[in-house]
């Protein structure tokens, strides 16, 4: 599965990296840049990043080089969303792959 993903990431999305949180708490985000990944849709109950229940839309597969933090903004189709949760998968002791769920 993950083989076939890697392959197939053709899609480009924007990444707004977390720099830090402001004086009141809001997050501050950098320039964004862009990744390579395979998006797959459908509506999926995962656990998010603070343990609860909640229903992800989207599952996107980007290469494990690009630098993701569960802070960040993805970009996609002109919306700005925040990860849900954010998977690293290894191969050969090296994170090969992430899996983003938005």
């Amino acid at each position: 599965m993950f083989k076939s993903a890697k392959r197939n990431m053709k899609l480009s999305i924007s990444v707004k990296p977390f720099i830090k949180r402001d004086g009141t708490g809001a997050k501050e985000h950098g320039a964004p840049f862009v990744a390579k990944c395979y998006i797959e849709g459908g509506m999926q109950v995962i656990t998010d990043l603070n343990g609860a229940e909640v229903v992800s839309s989207k599952r996107i597969y980007v290469d494990g080089a690009v630098p993701l933090n569960e802070l960040d903004k993805i970009v996609l189709d002109g919306r700005d969303f925040d990860i849900k949760n954010l998977i690293p998968h290894y191969w050969r002791d090296k994170r090969d792959l992430w899996v983003v769920y938005l």
